[in-house]
């Protein structure tokens, strides 16, 4: 009986700290600060492409090759 409460109690702390290490990759899984372009995107003069071509972003899309410079499409 004593054993089978320190295996609750182990099995109880064991859970507890699986919790804290999840909550802790959670929070280290996105970084909120000013360093993520994704949720602080800004255009830039050099360096945003907008692909407003259709078949542009088609052939793209589909792992196809396109030259952008004539926005030729092969």
């Amino acid at each position: 009986m004593v054993e089978e409460s320190v295996r609750q109690i182990d099995e109880g702390e064991r859970g507890r700290l699986v919790s804290v290490a999840c909550e802790a990759w959670i929070r280290r899984l996105v970084d909120p600060s000013r360093n993520n372009t994704l949720l602080f995107f800004r255009h830039l003069k050099v360096g945003t492409l907008e692909l407003t071509e259709p078949r542009l972003t088609d052939h793209l899309l589909s792992g196809r090759r396109a030259h952008l410079s004539s926005s030729a499409v092969h």
